[in-house]
């Protein structure tokens, strides 16, 4: 690329954006795919210990439905918080259709969690969002709207800090069940 070109496409970006952008902060086209897909394997992927079958509990919510039709959040700029933000955001569209809260409860999370993590990202810290980020943005909403007795902000923040982790491998990196390596492989990426 030549430097007019480069040139020219800040100007654009400062012009529209209102912001210059960071200086080596573009993201590789394949970079960018491995944090979508690391997005949405998150999201799509089933709680573990989800019922199976044709049992009630099994069955999604319309936020979860919702939710899952997301394809990426931008913004997000690596893979394993990309990943457990995508878990995170689904359980907490599960909490909001277990209180029978109208799926636009869900949609007005996901758009004030997208609107937030590209905040963040304009702010040039140099930080990536963390899924932390995105419990508390939970946590501070949660807390606003309702009125929690003691503990139970503490024991919210702890479900869904333990939930949205990658599932453990054992040490030779495998799951123990199907044989297959849980590393963060692109292999994994492309199921989602």
């Amino acid at each position: 690329m030549s430097q007019l070109t480069v040139a020219k496409d800040r100007a654009i970006i400062t012009l529209i954006v209102g912001v210059e952008p960071i200086q080596g902060s573009r993201m590789g086209l394949i970079e960018q795919q491995a944090v979508d897909r690391a997005f949405r394997a998150g999201l799509l992927e089933g709680d573990s210990e989800a019922a199976r079958g044709l049992r009630e509990d099994s069955s999604l919510g319309a936020g979860e439905l919702l939710i899952m039709s997301t394809k990426r959040l931008a913004g997000l700029d690596d893979p394993q918080s990309a990943y457990e933000t995508g878990r995170v955001l689904r359980l907490v569209a599960k909490l909001f259709d277990r209180a029978r809260a109208p799926s636009v409860v869900s949609e007005q999370f996901r758009d004030n969690l997208s609107a937030a993590i590209m905040t963040h990202h304009m702010r040039k810290t140099r930080r990536s969002w963390k899924v932390e980020d995105t419990i508390e943005m939970f946590i501070e909403m949660y807390e606003r709207i309702l009125t929690p007795a003691g503990d139970e902000l503490d024991l919210i923040r702890r479900y869904l800090q333990d939930r949205c982790r990658k599932p453990a491998a054992n040490a030779d990196g495998h799951d123990g069940k199907s044989g297959r390596s849980q590393g963060w492989g692109f292999g994994r990426l492309r199921a989602a």
